[in-house]
C-alpha cells in the first residue's frame, strides 16, 4: 500500500507538471494563441500552428522503442531537464519572429511528449503489476486537471505576455525533474519488432480505430477563436471556463477511479460514448457567457470520462516489457486523429467562413466531430465479439 501511495504521489506530480507546460492545451495555449492572432494569424493559421506543435504526440511511437530498452527514469529526468532548457530560452527571448518563436517552442513540446512516454511506460508496468492502471490514471488525470484549475484563471492575463507562461513552465518543468527521480526503475527488457508483430491482434487494431474516430474533433482546435471573436467573449472569461472545465474533470478523475475497480471496462466505453456524443452536440447550444460556462462544464466530465476510459484500455492492453511502445502507439493513433483534426478542421474553416459565416463553419466542425463519436461505437462492438 505505501508503495502504490508513492507512486501515485510521484506520477500525480509529473502530470501536473504536464497539464500546465504542455503547449497545445496546458496553460501555454492560450498565450500561444493568443500570440498569433496578434502577430497576424488568421483563425486557421492559428489551429494549423497548434496542429504543428502537436507533432511531437503523434511522433510519440517512434519514442517508444527508444524509451522500452530501459532506463525509462533516466529519460524522464532528462525530458524535464530539455523542457526546462526550451522554456528558459523562450522566457529571455524577444522581439523574435512568429515562426522562429514557434520553432523555439518545439524543442519542449518534443521534450514533453518524450516524457510523456517514459512516464506512460513505468505507469503500465507498475499499474499492471499492482493491478491498478485505472486508479493511476484516475490520479494521474486529476492532478493535470488540477494544474489546469490552477491556472485556468490567469490564461486571459498570461494572453497579454507569453513570456511570464514561459517562466512558470520553466520552473515547474524543474520540479518535474526532482518528481522523476522518486519512481522506481523497472526490469523490463524489449524486443520491439516481436513485440509488435505480438500486439497487433485484432482487438488491438479495433481499439485503435476506436481511438481514432473519438480523438477526430475537427473544432477543439477553433475553440479559442470560436469564444473570443464569434461570441465575442473575452480572454478573461475564456480563462474561467478553463477552470471551471478543469473542477468538472477533476472530479470525473476522482468518479472515475472509484469506477474503474467496479465496473466492467465495456460497459464503461458504452457509456462514454453515449455522454461524448450528447456533450459534443450540446457545443451548438452555446449563445453567450452563461451557457457556455454550462456547456462547458458538461463536455468537460464527458471528455474526461471518455478520455480516462481510452487510456485505461491502452494500459490494459499493453504487454508491459513493451510498454512505452505499445501504448504509445495507441495513444499515437488517438493524438495522430486530434492533430489531422485539427489541421483538416482550420483549413475547412477558413475556406467555408467567407460564405457560410464563421458561427455555421464552426457548427459544421462539431456535426463532423459528432458523427466520428456515433461510429466509433462500430468498432467498440467489433473489439468484444
Amino acid at each position: 500500500m505505501t508503495r502504490a501511495r508513492g507512486l501515485v504521489a510521484a506520477f500525480a506530480t509529473l502530470y501536473f507538471v504536464q497539464g500546465v507546460c504542455e503547449p497545445v492545451y496546458g496553460l501555454l495555449a492560450q498565450p500561444v494563441r493568443a500570440q498569433l492572432l496578434r502577430t497576424g494569424s488568421t483563425p486557421g493559421e492559428t489551429a494549423r500552428a497548434m496542429a504543428l506543435l502537436g507533432l511531437p504526440w503523434l511522433l510519440k511511437p517512434l519514442f517508444g522503442p527508444l524509451i522500452d530498452r530501459g532506463h525509462q527514469r533516466a529519460w524522464m529526468s532528462l525530458a524535464s531537464a530539455l523542457a526546462c532548457a526550451g522554456f528558459v530560452t523562450l522566457a529571455l527571448s524577444s522581439d523574435v519572429a512568429r515562426w522562429s518563436w514557434l520553432a523555439l517552442l518545439l524543442l519542449p513540446s518534443f521534450a514533453i511528449a518524450l516524457g510523456d512516454v517514459a512516464t506512460d511506460a513505468l505507469m503500465v508496468q507498475h499499474g499492471q503489476r499492482l493491478a491498478i492502471t485505472g486508479v493511476l490514471q484516475s490520479a494521474q488525470w486529476s492532478a493535470s486537471y488540477l494544474g489546469t484549475l490552477a491556472i485556468g484563471w490567469w490564461g486571459g492575463a498570461l494572453a497579454g505576455d507569453a513570456r511570464w507562461a514561459f517562466t512558470l513552465a520553466a520552473v515547474l518543468s524543474a520540479l518535474g525533474f526532482a518528481s522523476s527521480l522518486t519512481v522506481a526503475p523497472t526490469q523490463a527488457a524489449a524486443r520491439v519488432r516481436f513485440s509488435l508483430r505480438a500486439a497487433l491482434t485484432p482487438r488491438v487494431r479495433w481499439a485503435a480505430l476506436f481511438l481514432f474516430l473519438l480523438g477526430f474533433n475537427p473544432f477543439h482546435a477553433l475553440d479559442y477563436v470560436h469564444i473570443t471573436r464569434d461570441l465575442g467573449l473575452s480572454d478573461g472569461h475564456y480563462g474561467q471556463t478553463v477552470s471551471v472545465g478543469a473542477a468538472f474533470s477533476l472530479t470525473t478523475c476522482l468518479l472515475y477511479g472509484w469506477l474503474s475497480k467496479r465496473v466492467e471496462l465495456a460497459r464503461l466505453g458504452h457509456a462514454a460514448l453515449g455522454c461524448s456524443l450528447i456533450a459534443t452536440l450540446s457545443v451548438l447550444l452555446v449563445d453567450g457567457a452563461w451557457s457556455n460556462f454550462a456547456v462547458n462544464g458538461l463536455t468537460s466530465m464527458a471528455w474526461t470520462f471518455t478520455l480516462l476510459m481510452q487510456l485505461d484500455l491502452a494500459a490494459r492492453l499493453c504487454p508491459p516489457e513493451y510498454a512505452g511502445t505499445v501504448f504509445a502507439l495507441l495513444m499515437g493513433v488517438s493524438n495522430g486523429a486530434d492533430t489531422l483534426a485539427a489541421y483538416l478542421g482550420g483549413t475547412l474553416h477558413d475556406w467555408l467562413a467567407p460564405s457560410w459565416g464563421a458561427q455555421h463553419a464552426y457548427a459544421l466542425l462539431v456535426v463532423i466531430g459528432a458523427a466520428c463519436t456515433a461510429l466509433a461505437w462500430l468498432p467498440m462492438r467489433a473489439a468484444e465479439r
